[in-house]
């Protein structure tokens, strides 16, 4: 009797050491303590600015040496960025430029556009270094509760999900790589048409302060409609007091009427609207 009520306790004593061995779930911090350690991770920096290659649908950036249009992008954070590329036989320059006041998409020195690009949302978690200012960025342009968190994997990551509880895909979100705290993808439901918006950051590399994506890829709807290869990233400190001036380049640029005026008006179904957003990419990079 002594020998079984041994063999029981030992065998229950085996059992609990497995059952504690087995691993827990993790913490997972909440979603502004994961944007905090985000931007520290990125760099303290007052901007930079890339040269890029920047090709129509995703494509490796060895490609992009032969077949992408050559630009360049500014960075003055908090929230300012503009963007310059020259296409076609006459090297028409074409410029972006978003900041708290507003955006503009400027084509052959004529204003073809006011609104915010939301091809350019992939700009977003690179523009600030301040946990605030990012969750208000967040919070009221792109429909992101930093309140909510979970824990998600794309591919071979593990990533931290800002703004929704892995796997819904169903609200705009912000990962985070778990490992490297840096920007991983961005998903935004836009509210005028349904569609989504999706940046994935690969390749990240350290240039003096500053951490940068050198291959960004975006995606309307899980359709790719461009890949962004970087070549040079530089920190630059100040910029001219009008180089992000919204309402100064409405003074400088002519007002152009909108080519897509009428369309935007008309019911299109989602095929539609990705094979418009396509071809609305090929005009405005001259491809």
């Amino acid at each position: 009797m002594r020998l079984k009520q041994k063999i029981v306790t030992i065998l229950g004593l085996i059992t609990a050491c497995l059952f504690c061995a087995q691993p827990s779930p993790g913490y997972i911090p909440i979603g502004e303590h994961i944007l905090d350690l985000m931007v520290s991770h990125l760099g303290n920096t007052r901007g930079f600015y890339v040269t890029h290659a920047t090709v129509t649908g995703v494509s490796g950036c060895v490609a992009s040496a032969n077949n992408g249009i050559e630009g360049k992008s500014w960075f003055k954070l908090p929230g300012m960025f503009r963007s310059e590329w020259s296409t076609g036989e006459s090297k028409s320059k074409k410029i972006y430029v978003s900041s708290p006041e507003g955006a503009l998409t400027i084509v052959g020195n004529k204003i073809v556009a006011t609104g915010e690009s939301d091809l350019m949302l992939y700009k977003e978690p690179l523009l600030f270094r301040d946990r605030n200012e990012l969750v208000a960025r967040l919070t009221n342009g792109l429909g992101i509760d930093a309140s909510v968190s979970s824990l998600g994997r794309m591919d071979d990551k593990v990533a931290y999900v800002v703004g929704a509880n892995y796997p819904d895909l169903s609200v705009s979100q912000l990962w985070v790589d778990k490992k490297t705290f840096l920007p991983l993808r961005l998903l935004v439901k836009q509210n005028n048409n349904g569609s989504t918006i999706e940046a994935r950051y690969f390749k990240w590399r350290k240039t003096g302060r500053v951490w940068f994506p050198m291959r960004i890829e975006v995606y309307r709807d899980n359709q790719p409609i461009y890949t962004i290869c970087s070549r040079d990233v530089r920190e630059k400190g100040s910029f001219g007091s009008r180089f992000f001036d919204i309402n100064s380049m409405k003074q400088s640029y002519r007002t152009a009427e909108d080519p897509y005026g009428e369309k935007a008006h008309k019911k299109k179904n989602k095929d539609d609207e990705i094979q418009e957003t396509i071809e609305d990419f090929k005009k405005l990079y001259g491809k």
